[in-house]
């Protein structure tokens, strides 16, 4: 059983292509970037503290099939599942992370970086 996602974030055990934030849509300039992915949907947002903006869902599924891909998507439908509510997605642009969290996790580190 994985640990309750709610206390913090977990990094995804993959790494972030170049330019993975651009080719969810992502259009600013902010180190830290919220995305909530739906799969079933097939529907991705994606923000920052100033935008939110409907991204491309076809990136989350190259994402899944880079090294560790399949580890980290097992990871994401076991929170999923889990809680009942889908999980919140942080990208840290400058380290090429992806982080797992609940809305207020994700949110105060995106609200909380430096402009």
């Amino acid at each position: 059983m994985h640990p309750d996602f709610t206390s913090e974030l977990a990094q995804l055990p993959i790494s972030l292509p170049l330019f993975f934030a651009e080719s969810c849509g992502y259009r600013g300039d902010a180190q830290f970037v919220a995305l909530k992915w739906d799969e079933e949907a097939d529907e991705l947002w994606v923000a920052d503290s100033d935008h939110a903006r409907r991204g491309f869902s076809n990136a989350m599924t190259l994402l899944w099939r880079r090294s560790g891909g399949a580890e980290a998507l097992a990871r994401y439908r076991a929170e999923l599942e889990a809680h009942g509510g889908t999980p919140w997605l942080l990208i840290d642009r400058t380290a090429r992370t992806i982080s797992l969290g609940n809305a207020s996790e994700v949110w105060r580190m995106v609200h909380g970086q430096a402009r």
